[in-house]
């Protein structure tokens, strides 16, 4: 009698050490598939943070673009106004800076989709820049009907400047919003993870 009792504690304990060690197994395959799986999420979580920060910084380096051919304008006229050389002075420097800031900008919207329609700035604002450079080089007395002429024609670029500036904004507003959805995802499949993993944890134990 006390033979078969001690091999049935002897049967139980060895049914309860197997069933520890799954319940262990299965633990540590539990926290390692959730550890690869966050850490997979989080990756793409991290990719998608730095694409919308780009999009943001082209989207603002555009409308700081069409602000400073707008503020060289100014220059211009106020110079043509007053004739003062000191806004001559300023409209030129920032008329020069212009194409550095535009090349940056092209630089870093490579091979994304609205770069076509930021290609059609470029012969736009080398046409404006050399209307204000011939703008200013004419005789303030004398030559006001063909200042006029000018003025007018720049004024015609810097609405054409205006609206191809506005499509690449638009192109890449669109961008930032399918970027921002990317992001909803990958949280959400983030807050799935976590809840199967509270989930299994519970169950775990109990079996």
């Amino acid at each position: 009698m006390r033979l078969l009792h001690r091999c049935g504690w002897t049967s139980s304990l060895k049914q309860y050490r197997r069933t520890f060690a799954v319940s262990i197994i299965a633990g540590v395959a539990l926290v390692a598939g959730a550890a690869w799986l966050t850490l997979s999420i989080f990756s793409k979580i991290e990719v998608a943070s730095a694409n919308r920060l780009q999009t943001i910084n082209l989207i603002f380096r555009a409308h700081a673009l069409v602000a400073n051919v707008i503020d060289a304008e100014l220059g211009q006229d106020s110079y043509l106004l007053t004739g003062l050389e000191r806004f001559k002075q300023r409209s030129m420097g920032i008329a020069e800076a212009i194409h550095g800031e535009f090349t940056q900008l092209h630089t870093l919207a490579d091979s994304r989709p609205s770069l076509p329609l930021l290609d059609t700035m470029a012969p736009l604002l080398d046409e404006k820049l050399a209307q204000m450079k011939a703008i200013m080089a004419l005789p303030r007395l004398g030559n006001r009907g063909a200042s006029i002429v000018a003025e007018s024609q720049g004024e015609q670029t810097m609405t054409a400047i205006r609206a191809a500036a506005a499509g690449f904004v638009a192109a890449e507003t669109r961008q930032l919003e399918l970027q921002m959805l990317d992001s909803d995802v990958h949280m959400g499949d983030l807050a799935k993870i976590i809840l199967v993993v509270c989930a299994l944890a519970l169950l775990v134990p109990i079996s």
